[in-house]
């Protein structure tokens, strides 16, 4: 009989620890996930708010596609790779000869990047990002010193791991790459510098091995 109290108790303890086992959020290991969502074009005032220079970003088309994966060590720290297609952008600049110019983008770039933040047991992990992106342009004119700037890649989320579905992770995230670039001679600018911000408001979901 107390043999029956003794064990009986621990099999349903040893059942419930497994169960506990199997919901519990993982908090490290590979990941790799695809987003979809808006894309967002900033430019300086230089540029979008002078007649003399032109409206670089006068219209954005088209959504912007992200790949993304990397590997979470713990709760707080992971490195995060994302390939990310932002869509066309459109506008025009003038040159010195008050010629107006089109100017149409199609900007990808590559980013390696720290990922902080925290993974609660509830399964939310709030998040930001730091790092560098290479980016592509893929500009129709060439109006500045660069098509292939080095950007600061940023951006913060929240990630939400369902226990049940044991590794999915579901994230809401603004990123933004923002780079430095000079222009041309041939354009009559105030400042040959001008600071451009490319951003996207993406809904993902990414698979945690």
């Amino acid at each position: 009989m107390n043999m029956k109290k003794i064990i009986l108790p621990s099999l349903l303890l040893a059942a419930s620890t497994s169960v506990f086992a199997e919901n519990q959020v993982k908090t490290s290991g590979i990941y790799v996930g695809t987003g979809y969502g808006l894309f967002i074009y900033n430019a300086d005032e230089n540029w979008d708010d002078s007649k003399k220079n032109g409206e670089l970003v006068e219209d954005t088309d088209g959504d912007t596609f992200k790949i993304y994966g990397g590997y979470q060590f713990n709760r707080v720290i992971a490195i995060e790779m994302a390939y990310t297609d932002y869509g066309d952008a459109s506008g025009y600049v003038y040159d010195k000869a008050n010629v107006k110019h089109a100017v149409d983008q199609s900007p990808k770039s590559f980013s390696v990047a720290a990922n902080a933040g925290y993974s609660f047991n509830n399964g939310l992990r709030p998040f930001a990002l730091l790092g560098l992106s290479y980016m592509d342009l893929n500009s129709n004119y060439d109006f500045l010193d660069t098509n292939n700037p080095i950007a600061i890649k940023s951006g913060i989320g929240l990630e939400y791991s369902p226990a049940q579905l044991n590794g999915v992770q579901i994230r809401v995230a603004l990123e933004s790459d923002t780079y430095i670039a000079e222009a041309h001679d041939g354009l009559d600018k105030n400042d040959d510098l001008g600071v451009f911000s490319l951003s996207s408001l993406y809904a993902g979901v990414s698979y945690k091995f």
